[in-house]
């Protein structure tokens, strides 16, 4: 799963929730600048999860994604989907390996270009 978020590259982006129990970074494979956004590679089951983002020490919403609850101190948190694993990788596909189809990416669902997508 690759989430990516837009507009923090040079700042320190940390991500939380209940799939690492909202240890931020924890369990992190891969984090990355990528032209005007920081990403975040995870390894996650099919799910609904909930986190926030740690940015340069201060927890905040994830305002770039639509899909959020309330929570208890008055901000949001973001929801994160992952769905089954739809994609396939043919044999023949090995000679000419891309690394990007090695990373299991789950199909969008409700979240626009400019927000936090799974890139797929």
């Amino acid at each position: 799963m690759v989430l990516r978020f837009p507009g923090y590259v040079g700042k320190n982006v940390l991500v939380a929730g209940d799939f690492n129990n909202w240890e931020p970074d924890h369990n992190v494979l891969i984090t990355r600048d990528s032209g005007d956004a920081v990403e975040k590679i995870l390894s996650l089951q099919p799910g609904v999860y909930q986190y926030r983002l740690i940015v340069d020490g201060k927890w905040q919403d994830d305002t770039s994604n639509p899909e959020r609850i309330p929570n208890v101190v008055g901000g949001y948190k973001s929801l994160l989907r992952v769905e089954e694993e739809r994609e396939t990788v043919d044999a023949r596909e090995i000679a000419s390996f891309d690394h990007r189809r090695a990373i299991k990416r789950p199909a969008r669902r409700g979240w626009n270009d400019r927000g936090n997508v799974p890139i797929g």
